[in-house]
C-alpha cells in the first residue's frame, strides 16, 4: 500500500492541526507563569499546566474566558473575599436540583494560577502532596485525585496523559541551578487597607519584600496592565520588585506641579528614578530636557521638572550608548549597559535560573557570556544578558 505523503496528510487533518496549535499556544503563553509558581510553591510546573489545560479547556471554557479562572477553584467559603463568578456546576439544593456554583473570579488569568497554588498550600489536605518528589508527576495526579480536588475516578491518568502528550515534564527538570542569593521574604497580604501617600498629588505605594504587580493588584484593586503603564520600567505582571521601591497606582502627571523647578542629578540616578520621585511621566521629562529615555544624565546635572524644552543650544551631551560620549569624563560602563537593557543587575532573592526567565534566554547562556565560573551571585551583581 501506498503512503501519503506526510504534508498531504496534515491537509487532511486540519483538527490535529488546531489542537496543536491551541495547546502549543496555552503552553507557550503559561509555561512562565507555572516555572516562576514551581519555584515559589512547590507545585510541579507539569502539573499546573496540564490542569490548567484539562480544567479550562486549553483556555477556551465559559469559566476561563468570563472569569479568568483557568482551574475551576470554587468560592465556598469566607476565605476569598474577590469577585465571584456563578455557574451551574454539581452542587445542588435539597431537593437535588443542580443550582449556580460560587466560582472565584480573576482580573488575568495569571492571578488564577497563583491562587490555584496557594489554594494547594492553604489546605491540609493537601499537604502530603509537598512531601512528594517534585518529578514525580504520577504520584502527584494520584494525589489530587485522593485528596478530593476532583471526583473523575479517570482524573490522575487524563493528568498524566496531557502532561506525557505535550512532554510537560520537561519544565519540571528547570529548577534553580544554586540557592537564592538571599531567602525571599513571604509576602504577607495586609488585612486593613492599603496605604498609600501622595507625590505631586498623585497615589503612591512602597512595595513589600518579594512583591509583584499581581499581589499590588490583590491589594489596592488597580488593574495589573494600568500598574504597568503607569511605572515604565515595571514590564511583567509577575516582575519582582525590590522592598520600599516607587510603585504608583494612578497616571503621573506632565511636569511636577509643587513649585520646584530643578532636580540635580545625584550620583547613580537615572532619568527614570528621577520620573518616580517627583511623579513625571518618564516620556514627558525626557522630552523636556531633551534626551532619550535611556539616557543616563552626568552627576550635577540640572534636570527640568516643569514648564517648556529646554533651549537646543542648552542641550548638554548624554552619556548614552548610541550619541556622543565625552572621553574626558570617566565612563560607567555598567550604568550604560543597564540603561541600554543589554544588562541586569542581581537584586535580592534572584539566581541564574530566575534571571534566564526575565530576558528570555538560558542559564547555559548568562554562564558563557559573563565568564562565570559557578552560579553564585550577590547582590548588586552586573550581568550581561545580551
Amino acid at each position: 500500500m501506498q503512503h501519503l505523503p506526510i504534508f498531504i496528510l496534515l491537509l487532511l487533518s486540519p483538527s490535529i492541526m488546531f489542537s496543536q496549535s491551541i495547546h502549543e499556544e496555552y503552553i507557550g503563553q503559561y509555561k512562565q507563569i507555572a516555572l516562576l509558581e514551581m519555584e515559589r510553591a512547590g507545585v510541579p510546573a507539569s502539573i499546573k499546566l496540564a490542569q490548567g489545560l484539562h480544567e479550562s479547556a486549553v483556555g477556551r471554557s465559559v469559566l476561563a474566558t468570563e472569569a479568568n479562572n483557568h482551574f475551576g477553584v470554587k468560592a465556598l467559603d469566607d476565605t476569598w473575599q474577590g469577585a465571584v463568578y456563578f455557574r451551574v456546576d454539581d452542587d445542588r439544593d435539597d431537593s437535588g436540583e443542580l443550582i449556580p456554583s460560587p466560582f472565584r473570579k480573576y482580573d488575568i488569568p495569571e492571578e488564577s494560577f497563583r491562587d490555584h497554588s496557594d489554594f494547594l498550600k492553604g489546605r491540609g489536605r493537601y499537604a502530603f502532596l509537598f512531601e512528594l518528589n517534585i518529578r514525580d508527576y504520577e504520584a502527584w495526579a494520584f494525589g489530587l485525585k485522593e485528596a478530593g480536588y476532583a471526583t473523575d475516578p479517570k482524573y490522575p491518568s487524563k493528568i498524566i496523559n496531557t502532561i506525557e502528550k505535550w512532554n510537560l515534564d520537561r519544565f519540571d527538570s528547570a529548577l534553580p541551578l544554586a540557592p537564592l542569593v538571599e531567602e525571599e521574604p513571604s509576602v504577607v497580604m495586609p488585612s486593613l487597607p492599603t496605604m498609600f501617600f501622595l507625590v505631586n498629588d498623585i497615589k503612591v505605594i512602597e512595595a513589600m519584600a518579594g512583591e509583584t504587580p499581581l499581589t499590588i493588584t490583590a491589594r489596592t484593586g488597580v488593574a495589573v496592565e494600568e500598574i504597568l503603564e503607569f511605572n515604565e520600567a515595571i514590564t511583567t505582571a509577575y516582575q519582582v520588585l525590590e522592598k520600599g521601591e516607587r510603585v504608583y497606582i494612578e497616571e503621573k502627571r506632565k511636569e511636577y506641579e509643587k513649585g520646584l523647578r530643578y532636580h540635580y542629578v545625584q550620583k547613580g540616578e537615572s532619568l527614570y528614578d528621577i520620573a518616580q520621585w517627583y511623579g513625571i511621566r518618564l516620556k514627558r521629562l525626557a522630552k523636556r530636557n531633551r534626551m532619550a529615555m535611556e539616557a543616563i544624565p552626568d552627576p550635577g546635572q540640572k534636570i527640568k521638572l516643569t514648564g517648556r524644552k529646554i533651549r537646543r543650544k542648552n542641550a548638554p551631551t548624554w552619556k548614552f550608548p548610541n550619541e556622543q560620549i565625552d572621553l574626558q569624563k570617566p565612563i560607567d560602563r555598567n550604568s550604560i549597559e543597564l540603561a541600554a537593557g543589554r544588562a541586569h543587575k542581581v537584586r535580592k532573592g534572584e539566581n541564574l535560573y530566575r534571571i534566564a526567565l526575565k530576558y528570555n534566554t538560558s542559564v547555559e547562556k548568562l554562564v558563557a557570556i559573563n565568564q562565570l565560573k559557578n552560579t553564585n551571585l550577590y547582590v548588586g551583581q552586573v550581568l550581561k544578558v545580551k
